[in-house]
């Protein structure tokens, strides 16, 4: 038996349509690094808006919590003056503005159910008057109670909120920094391709 020992000795037919065109590709540069970068950028401005807003979010809870924990101290006071069970008090008008433009909700409770409302519907409920400087007079000490544990209320919600945006914002940021380390190793991994290709050239 015998073996074919002669091969043809022409080059192979190359399609000189791919050489054209690994040759633009070339010449543009490795688009695909670049692209990848490009959206890892992206994400990580995207990243830095989320936290951005949440942060600005955030920082009006906290100053609400600091507002309302500030009036619930203030109705606190009036409350400490009260000598007896047959005292009354003056709600000032600052606090009831507050409470209003704020829509803080004022509980209270009927027959063993919670009815809520707005501070000007508690007032009426309970044939509040005012004198002329627009303070409502002769809250007793229950009522103003009542008002007290709604700026409460709304203090530790608020708080709340500014606790979970907190734990959102370290979780948005984590996604930040994978991105930035993902670009490193890109960018590391670019250079030695360049280092690499310049050193066969040589």
């Amino acid at each position: 038996m015998t073996f074919a020992t002669n091969f043809a000795s022409s080059s192979p037919i190359v399609n000189q349509d791919y050489n054209n065109y690994v040759d633009n590709k070339a010449g543009q540069g490795d688009s695909i690094m670049s692209q990848g970068i490009s959206v890892l950028y992206k994400f990580m401005t995207l990243f830095s808006d989320l936290a951005q807003g949440k942060y600005d979010q955030m920082s009006a809870k906290a100053d609400r919590a600091r507002d309302s924990q500030q009036a619930a101290n203030q109705v606190d006071s009036i409350i400490a003056q009260l000598k007896d069970a047959g005292s009354t008090g003056s709600l000032p008008k600052e606090v009831i503005d507050y409470l209003r433009s704020h829509n803080i909700s004022v509980t209270v409770q009927n027959d063993g159910k919670n009815t809520s409302g707005s501070i000007d519907d508690y007032l009426k409920s309970i044939g509040c008057k005012f004198d002329d400087q627009g303070n409502a007079t002769g809250l007793n000490k229950g009522q103003l109670d009542v008002i007290k544990g709604a700026l409460e209320t709304d203090s530790g919600r608020c708080s709340d909120f500014v606790t979970q945006a907190q734990l959102q914002i370290q979780k948005t940021m984590q996604s930040y920094n994978v991105c930035v380390s993902l670009i490193n190793s890109m960018q590391s991994l670019l250079a030695e391709m360049n280092k690499s290709i310049a050193q066969n050239i040589r």
